[in-house]
C-alpha cells in the first residue's frame, strides 16, 4: 500500500504525530503514545434510533489506567438537569464503549446531551450535542 495522508499544519503537528491513548481535545494521555494515568478522555459521541419518547446514545471513554465511571447528562437546555446512573468501566488503557438509552422523553422536543467521565484524577465533560424527538 502506498500514498500520502497529506500534510499537517505546524501549529497542530503534536496531534498529527500523537500515539494511541492521547486525547487531543482534552490533552489527556501522553503525546508519545505511552500510556499514562490521568483524568479520563472522551472520544466520539452520537445519538441514534431517536423516536418520540426515546434515544440511543453512544460514545467512548479512555480510562487512562485509573478506575473510571461515566454518566450521560441530558435535558432541554445546555444546563441538562437529568443524568443516567453512573456506570463503572474499570481502569484499562483502551477506549471503552459507553452506550445508554434515554426513555420517557417528550415528543417533538430538542434535547441537549453530553458524556461525562470521572475518576480519582479528574472529571472530563464532553461537548454539547442535540437531537430532536419525532
Amino acid at each position: 500500500m502506498s500514498g500520502s495522508t497529506g500534510s499537517c499544519a505546524t501549529t497542530i503537528s503534536y496531534i498529527c504525530t500523537a500515539g494511541p491513548g492521547y486525547d487531543g481535545p482534552t490533552g489527556a494521555g501522553s503525546i508519545s503514545g505511552d500510556v499514562t494515568g490521568g483524568a479520563p478522555g472522551i472520544g466520539a459521541t452520537s445519538s441514534s434510533s431517536v423516536t418520540a419518547t426515546s434515544a440511543a446514545l453512544s460514545g467512548g471513554v479512555y480510562p487512562n489506567q485509573t478506575d473510571t465511571t461515566y454518566t450521560w447528562q441530558y435535558g432541554t437546555t445546555p444546563a441538562y438537569g437529568q443524568q443516567t446512573a453512573a456506570s463503572d468501566i474499570g481502569a484499562g488503557s483502551a477506549p471503552v464503549s459507553t452506550p445508554a438509552t434515554l426513555t420517557g422523553l417528550t415528543s417533538n422536543t430538542t434535547y441537549h446531551f453530553r458524556l461525562v467521565a470521572a475518576n480519582s484524577l479528574g472529571t472530563t465533560y464532553g461537548y454539547d450535542f442535540t437531537f430532536t424527538t419525532t
